[in-house]
């Protein structure tokens, strides 16, 4: 994070190194991000134990 010519500056110097990452901010502070990529491209089949049938629901009354 810093002033929007720092962050421009380091993304000048990173080169290939900062493609597709953009600078964001205002009212002073900027930082150099890159976009977030789908959760569900990430882990694809993994994802699958993550589903609600696979739950079960605790009796509170114990």
């Amino acid at each position: 994070m810093g002033s929007e010519s720092f962050v421009i500056a380091t993304k000048e110097r990173l080169g290939v190194k900062a493609k597709g990452r953009e600078e964001i901010g205002g009212e002073g502070v900027y930082e150099l991000r890159e976009s977030a990529g789908p959760y569900r491209g990430i882990l694809g089949r993994e994802n699958g134990g993550l589903r609600v049938e696979k739950g079960y629901f605790l009796d509170d009354n114990d």
